[in-house]
Parts: C-alpha cells; sequence; structure tokens
C-alpha cells in the first residue's frame, strides 16, 4: 500500500476469485478444440493426453523454479548483507528481491527506473514504526471529528474511539509497505528466509514502487487534502487492485505447486482479532480498496491487459460507483459536483463546523446495510450520482447533513423510501415517526433524523433532537 501503511490484511487474502486472463490459444490447441467438437471418444482421449501434458509441464516449472530458488538462497548466504539504501542504481540489493522485481516488471508490463534497497525489519520494528507515523500523520482532532460524524450515523457506538481502532487494525499483522513519499520499500523478515507468502507480498509492493515510477501515486494524498472521499476511495482502489491482481497472478505463474501450498497454509494460520472486532463501517471500508479494487482491475485486464491499467491511472476513476460497476467507469459515467447550503446559519449561534467531505455509492451502502436488509440497502444505494456531507457540534450534540442527487427521480424516490426505512431501527425502535412538510422523521430520546426529498436530490439530517433537524431542514 502507497504510505504508511500496510500490505493487504489477512482478510483480504487470498485475493477474491477472479476469472482466468483471457488470451489467444496457440495454433495447436485451437486445432484440437475442433477436433473435441467432433468426436466425444476423441474428446477424452486428448482430454487424458492434455491432461498429462499439463502434469508434465507443471512438474517441469517446478523444478525449474525450485532450481532457481536454490540458486537464489546459496547466492544470499554468500553476499555480504548490504545497509538499507546502499544499493547502487537498478539494483534491489538481493538476488530473490531482484527476480520478484524482475516478474513484477514481466507480469505489469513496466519497468524499474531505479531500483529499490528494502529496508529490513522485525516484525515488532515495523509494528512500532507504523504505529508511530499513525500517531505522527493522523491529526487526533480530524479522526474524532470523523468518530463524531460516524456516531451519530449509527455506525460507532458512542464510547468506541475510532483513533484507537484505526491505530490498532494498521499495527495488526504487518507484512511491509511503499511509502510513496520517501520511494522507500520497508519489509518484515529476513530476505535470506523469506516465505513464499512473503515474496507474494513483497510482489505486491513492489507493484506499487514501478507504478509509483511510471505515473506517480502522489494523488492520493491530495484528494484525501481536499476531502474527496469517495474519488481518493476510488483511485486507493486502483492502485491497491492492481497489486493485489498482480500478487495474485506472481502467486500463480511464479511459485511452484509446493509453495502455493505452503502459502495457504500460512494464511490459514493467520489472524485478525482487531479488524475483525472493529465495527463493520471500519472493516469494510479498510477491505474495499483491496476486494473491490481485485475485481475493478481484472475487469481493466480483461478489457485490455495492463495497457488498459496504465490508462486508468493516467483517467483514474472518479467514485466508488465507477469500482463497483466498471461499466459505468468504461462510458465515463462521473458523479455531478453536490455542493451543501449554509447549514451553520440555519443552526444559529453555538454550532460549528468540525467535518465534511465526499459521500459516494459505498457510503450509503454502508450506512443503509447497518440497519436494513442486504437487499434493501442495495436498493438504497443503487442509481447514486454525487454527495457530499458536513458535521457540526454545539453543546447540544452532534448533527450531520447528508445531500445526495441520484440518476433519475424514481432512484431519488426509492433511496428516500429505504433511507426512512432506515430511520426507526437507527434509534433501536424507540421514540416514534412523524411527517413535517415533505420531510419525514423520527424522533427518539437519543436524538432525531429527516429524510427528505426534493426532485433527484435526498436530503438525509441526523441530530441531537427535533428542533435542531429541523433548523438545519430549512437550509434546504
Amino acid at each position: 500500500m502507497p504510505g504508511e501503511n500496510a500490505a493487504p490484511p489477512p482478510p483480504a487474502f487470498p485475493p477474491p476469485p477472479l476469472p482466468e486472463p483471457s488470451s489467444k490459444l496457440p495454433g495447436p490447441f485451437a486445432v484440437l478444440l475442433v477436433l473435441l467438437a467432433v468426436s466425444i471418444l476423441a474428446s477424452v482421449t486428448l482430454a487424458v493426453r492434455i491432461g498429462d501434458a499439463e502434469r508434465r509441464a507443471e512438474d517441469d516449472r517446478d523444478r525449474i523454479i525450485e532450481l532457481q530458488n536454490q540458486i537464489d538462497r546459496l547466492s544470499d548466504r554468500a553476499a555480504t548483507p548490504q545497509p538499507s539504501g546502499s544499493a547502487g542504481p537498478g539494483s534491489f540489493g538481493s538476488s530473490v528481491i531482484e527476480r520478484i522485481a524482475r516478474a513484477v516488471e514481466q507480469l505489469r508490463g513496466l519497468k524499474f527506473s531505479r531500483g529499490i534497497a528494502p529496508e529490513i525489519l522485525t516484525v515488532e520494528q515495523l509494528r512500532a514504526r507504523i504505529e508511530k507515523s499513525y500517531e505522527e500523520d493522523q491529526s487526533r482532532a480530524e479522526v474524532d471529528a470523523a468518530g463524531k460524524t460516524l456516531t451519530a450515523l449509527g455506525l460507532l457506538a458512542p464510547s468506541a474511539s475510532l483513533h484507537a481502532i484505526l491505530r490498532d487494525v494498521g499495527a495488526e499483522q504487518i507484512g511491509g509497505y511503499y511509502d510513496d513519499e520517501e520511494e522507500s520499500l520497508v519489509i518484515a523478515g529476513s530476505v535470506a528466509a523469506l516465505t513464499p507468502y512473503d515474496r507474494i507480498l513483497l510482489a505486491h509492493e513492489l507493484v506499487h514502487a514501478v507504478t509509483d515510477q511510471h505515473f506517480g501515486l502522489d494523488a492520493l494524498g491530495t484528494l484525501q487534502d481536499e476531502r474527496k472521499d469517495d474519488e481518493a476511495t476510488a483511485y486507493l482502489s486502483l492502485v491497491e487492485g492492481d497489486a493485489t491482481l498482480m500478487m495474485f497472478l506472481y502467486r500463480e505463474q511464479f511459485l511452484t505447486t509446493a509453495e502455493r501450498s505452503k502459502v495457504d497454509e500460512e494464511a490459514s494460520r493467520l489472524t485478525s482479532p482487531k479488524l475483525d472486532a472493529a465495527p463493520p463501517i471500519v472493516r469494510e471500508s479498510l477491505l474495499f480498496p483491496y476486494e473491490r479494487g481485485a475485481q475493478f482491475v481484472n475487469a481493466l485486464y480483461q478489457r485490455g491487459g495492463t495497457a488498459e491499467i496504465d490508462k486508468a491511472y493516467r483517467t483514474p476513476p472518479s467514485s466508488t460507483e465507477q469500482i463497483m460497476h466498471p461499466a459505468r467507469f468504461f462510458t465515463r459515467d462521473d458523479p455531478q459536483p453536490v455542493v451543501l447550503p449554509d447549514v451553520a446559519a440555519s443552526l444559529g449561534q453555538g454550532w460549528r463546523r468540525i467535518d465534511g467531505g465526499g459521500i459516494g455509492e459505498f457510503d450509503v451502502l454502508l450506512i443503509a446495510d447497518e440497519y436494513l436488509p442486504e437487499s434493501d440497502a442495495r436498493e438504497a444505494a443503487a442509481g447514486w450520482d454525487g454527495g457530499r456531507y458536513e458535521t457540526y457540534e454545539s453543546s447540544k450534540g452532534t448533527l450531520v447533513a447528508v445531500s445526495t442527487i441520484w440518476d433519475s427521480a424514481d432512484e431519488a424516490r426509492q433511496a428516500a423510501e429505504s433511507l426512512t426505512d432506515w430511520l426507526r431501527p437507527r434509534f433501536g425502535g424507540e421514540g416514534s415517526g412523524y411527517r413535517d412538510g415533505a420531510a419525514s422523521g423520527w424522533q427518539a430520546p437519543s436524538g432525531a433524523a429527516e429524510v427528505l426529498r426534493d426532485g433527484t436530490r435526498v436530503m438525509l439530517l441526523v441530530g441531537p433532537d427535533r428542533a435542531s433537524v429541523a433548523a438545519a431542514r430549512r437550509a434546504f
């Protein structure tokens, strides 16, 4: 992952099942397929022969790979260890790492313009560095404000600390990371004793390194700074999906059958109690770039190979909608800009804005899925075409204003109806519903919320009481 982050968390590995990359069959195999259609008996005979040939080819491939592994291990033992950063241009500081880098070049269709000598740390050292970087790089005020937004929407328990959850999950099962700002690669373990699992994680990070050298990955930081949250998630999904797909292909093409079994065994032993215990909004948001990102990049790969992935870096996806529905990326169904009115002015004195950003189809899905059946949640999110939110705070509590736009009035109506159904379970069934003009509301001892639709626009307001929500509604 670019930046101070870990390699894919265990629940995202192995990558989701992906269709085999499409390719043209060599001439002899195309002829065999024609013959197979002529005779059932011939098809059985040919299938047996082809199976035998494939097994022999697989055995030969495994022997070649294992021989190269032995050569690498002998070479690494004989080599004098180099300090971090001492490798010259084009060097990766180790024969095994060099070979993984060359494999990545082959798979990704990109050449490294300069080598990267990985810094090797123990797991404990790497975890300590991740935690230290997290504390230094994350604004506690911004994370706490985001926590208050999630709490108001019923996605985070009032007693939970989002800051602590993200810190603990981020430091769990660290394998390594690529820092695009420092252009450095850090991995845990020993180069001389890299397991097959270590090697595929290293391949993942080297994909980040080579794409950074060709396209630059700093766009992510810019989008995050501008609070284009949904667009940032979409871009991260491209980056992580690319590395995850290539990691999958590396596993299939550059590991022996026995090594792949070892990868599966090691992955099955890994646990992630912090991630497993995290609220669904946190867990699903962290996994989305890897799982859905890999599926998105695979759609690109099926369409035009690595050249199509390269094109996506030049004109990146602009929404999680495009990640979830690649056809909308191919047609460039970009979201409409949404600007919220001056809610603070309607709320009056004592209120201040503490948070705000973009909200995409994936966000709407997560919000709805927390309290509605999955099918209803998907209906609520379908047809999204843009969204923003802002969060305000006063001595009364926290108020969140969400404004979304939809592809059609019918889809906006469906979203509004689903969100209206969401109100009661959001407050645990306590309280009662009400109508106030065009708004459908719910009030309870713990707060109030309203849903309002105007054509293709849907507003969701959640606050500490009905009076505050009604005041915010006047801004719309």
